[in-house]
């Protein structure tokens, strides 16, 4: 199956269903299933909030992130399908949970979002390939 890397809390916004929106500055002609991987790192904006608690969780201490509770960090965490890629737009803001000023990116169309059991998966640049063998569907 396809799948791409992408950094928390994004990540998770998506296997919520929250984000519906990921914006990039490269478009494919890819349309179908994606693995959504969450990033071994997290974004820059997020790193001063996550705690890591006893058990070894990672932790959000930040109420506009209240929704997410524990996030996972380079595991597999959704199923979704990529349907159409559009120049982004202001119409893409809501569902990409940015402001405008993203210049020349696309707004990639995520839907038909589905839970995976988190597996660790490293992740890559662009696209990569993961077996199906190590996707479980919750």
């Amino acid at each position: 199956m396809k799948a791409i890397s992408i950094k928390q809390p994004w990540a998770s916004l998506i296997a919520q269903g929250v984000k519906t929106i990921e914006v990039r500055s490269w478009q494919t002609k890819y349309r179908g299933p994606l693995l959504i991987v969450s990033s071994l790192n997290p974004s820059d904006g997020l790193k001063k909030f996550i705690e890591t608690d006893s058990e070894g969780r990672h932790k959000v201490e930040d109420e506009l992130f209240d929704d997410l509770k524990f996030l996972h960090f380079g595991r597999a965490i959704c199923i979704c399908e990529l349907y159409e890629i559009e120049p982004f737009a202001r119409k893409h803001e809501k569902g990409a949970r940015l402001d405008a000023g993203w210049g020349d990116s696309f707004a990639w169309c995520l839907r038909n979002i589905q839970p995976v059991k988190p597996v660790p998966i490293k992740g890559k640049l662009n696209f990569f390939e993961v077996g199906d063998d190590k996707i479980e569907v919750l």
